[in-house]
């Protein structure tokens, strides 16, 4: 096979699945697409020996793979779509013209999310609990997306939206990854970078070509609370924008279901019921409400346990908030299966009964479940 690409350390993790196949130098099929990496050694071996073909433009190249759908989804696109940022963000840096580059990728997680909600969903649960800060940003543009196109953003306003969602934290990037692996308090520094960078994210963006003003205030008033304890400010301004409120549940969720230095992850369920009881204005309440009817009792991308005792992947939403669609991934007696079963939850012993934490998905061709 001509012209593939060695695999870089970046592109693949230990837990996750293979968003395309690897081949050796001879074009020789090493593992499918969706094959869990499974510990440091089997990642050694690949970095060592693997490639993969090149996908310009973020589009997928035609394969030979049986597994090698034509349809786009986010688990294929993710690396893509992440590398984009990731340029997008350099150029802010360099403060050199980048609108363009966000909008269109605005655009696409746009697309993506209504394409299939599910996935996305999926993708976000699946892949936060060890998250950089890059891919949280990612996350939050997603989130935001799903949960402004569940509310009726318009398009125009839903394009800021997706596109502050993916800028909100753009000045605690070179930060955030050690203040989530902090274990005890900020130091008044940290704090200061914290509070400030609502303010330092809308300066560097101005500082290109980004002047669209509704983007901007969205970041502005994401940390802002109407009693007056958010910053940069301590508005107590009680007509935030909702799009500023949608980004800052959507934050806040994607924190609490994302591993901390100083606790593990909270389980989504957990973390939706806390973010209902939190002190809350009305339009706050209203974009919580929202989110937790976006995601329902059992999302996409979250393991639970059903009436009969095994534990199962939620692949996508049902029709009732209490019948998702799920695949059975460990037996009642704690044995993994090879592989997944679909299981019917309309029926009582295949009942989702409770999130739990997730299991080993190495068995399993993780996007195939979304073709």
């Amino acid at each position: 096979m001509a012209d593939l690409i060695k695999l870089s350390r970046s592109e693949i993790r230990v837990g996750r699945p293979l968003p395309w196949p690897v081949f050796n130098v001879e074009g020789k099929l090493l593992l499918k697409q969706g094959h869990i990496v499974e510990n440091e050694a089997q990642l050694e071996r690949l970095l060592a020996r693997g490639s993969h073909p090149p996908f310009p433009d973020g589009v997928r190249a035609k394969s030979d793979d049986a597994t090698y759908a034509e349809k786009n989804q986010p688990f294929v696109e993710y690396l893509s779509l992440l590398a984009r940022l990731d340029s997008a963000l350099d150029a802010v840096a360099k403060k050199v013209p980048v609108h363009r580059r966000l909008i269109e990728l605005s655009e696409r997680i746009d697309e993506l999310s209504r394409e299939d909600a599910d996935a996305c969903l999926a993708l976000i649960h699946l892949y936060s609990p060890d998250s950089s800060a890059a891919e949280q940003s990612l996350f939050c543009a997603f989130l935001c997306a799903l949960l402004g196109e569940k509310m009726g953003v318009e398009a125009q306003r839903l394009s800021a939206l997706t596109s502050a969602g993916l800028t909100a934290n753009l000045a605690l990037l070179p930060y955030q990854d050690k203040l989530n692996g902090l274990k005890g308090a900020l130091t008044p520094e940290q704090r200061n970078i914290v509070e400030k960078h609502p303010l330092i994210s809308v300066a560097a963006l101005q500082a290109t070509d980004v002047q669209d003003s509704l983007w901007l205030q969205i970041i502005l008033q994401h940390h802002e609370r109407s009693n007056g304890k958010g910053y940069p400010k301590q508005a107590t301004d009680t007509h935030f924008l909702p799009e500023a409120r949608i980004v800052a549940a959507c934050e806040s969720y994607l924190a609490m279901i994302s591993n901390r230095g100083y606790r593990d992850r909270l389980l989504p369920s957990t973390a939706m019921l806390t973010l209902q009881q939190a002190d809350q204005s009305e339009t706050e309440s209203q974009v919580v409400d929202a989110l937790s009817e976006l995601l329902g009792p059992f999302a996409p991308g979250c393991f639970v346990q059903l009436a009969n005792q095994e534990l199962a992947l939620v692949t996508h939403r049902g029709k009732t908030p209490d019948c998702p669609r799920v695949h059975a991934l460990v037996s009642a007696s704690g044995k993994p299966f090879f592989g997944s079963f679909a299981r019917d939850t309309r029926l009582e012993e295949f009942r989702p009964v409770k999130q739990v934490p997730p299991v080993s998905l190495a068995s399993i061709n993780v996007p195939a479940l979304w073709d």
